[in-house]
């Protein structure tokens, strides 16, 4: 008959703290941990609960100056939290960045880089893309990206623009659409004249 091992107190308590480390025990006392924690917090809560049921009998005074106090600190907080949310409610809200600003500045200034390398074409298109921000932004006109020039044409002939500058803007829409889909030319009369338009709505139309 096999013999049973026998084993010392040292080895039996190192065996059991071994198994208590594994994850499963180590989960329960970190439980157990937290319930001793919510117990010491009620435990003082009690405490202070039976202090104040002391106090009211013992020292009725200083008890009420204690509510008091306890009580306006509270009105005040609450007063401050709803002054707080006035102002927050009461602040303009921040202005969008200008479309003209992010959007039409760069196309303009793009524009100028194609057309000193001779891309007068391409120049062109990008001040009409830069005009057409600018009218938006300063809702001279109303258009949708999908709209077909079509649409264009009919918003810009009916746009509060001087009768001068609406001419001038429907005929070089013409123009570009019969360069850019047609003849595919680099003209450079066609790029000055948009350049020149772009300039004096930029410094026209008001903002």
């Amino acid at each position: 008959m096999a013999s049973i091992p026998s084993f010392t107190d040292a080895e039996v308590r190192e065996a059991a703290s071994e198994v208590l480390r594994r994850a499963p025990y180590a989960e329960w006392r970190e439980l157990e941990n937290q319930a001793a924690l919510l117990e010491t917090l009620l435990e003082w809560l009690r405490g202070i609960d039976r202090w104040l049921i002391h106090l009211s009998l013992s020292a009725p005074l200083l008890y009420w100056l204690i509510v008091a106090g306890a009580l306006l600190t509270a009105v005040l907080l609450f007063a401050h939290v709803v002054w707080l949310v006035r102002v927050a409610l009461s602040m303009p809200a921040a202005e969008a960045p200008s479309p003209t600003v992010g959007v039409a500045a760069p196309l303009a200034a793009g524009a100028e880089a194609l057309a000193a390398d001779g891309r007068f074409l391409e120049a062109a298109h990008r001040l009409h893309l830069a005009t057409l921000e600018t009218l938006l932004q300063r809702r001279v006109i109303a258009l949708d990206r999908s709209d077909p020039n079509r649409v264009l044409r009919d918003r810009l002939r009916s746009a509060a623009l001087p009768d001068v500058e609406r001419q001038a803007l429907v005929a070089l829409v013409d123009r570009l659409e019969t360069h850019w889909f047609r003849d595919r030319v680099d003209d450079a009369s066609l790029y000055d004249d948009w350049r020149q338009l772009h300039g004096r709505l930029v410094a026209s139309v008001p903002t």
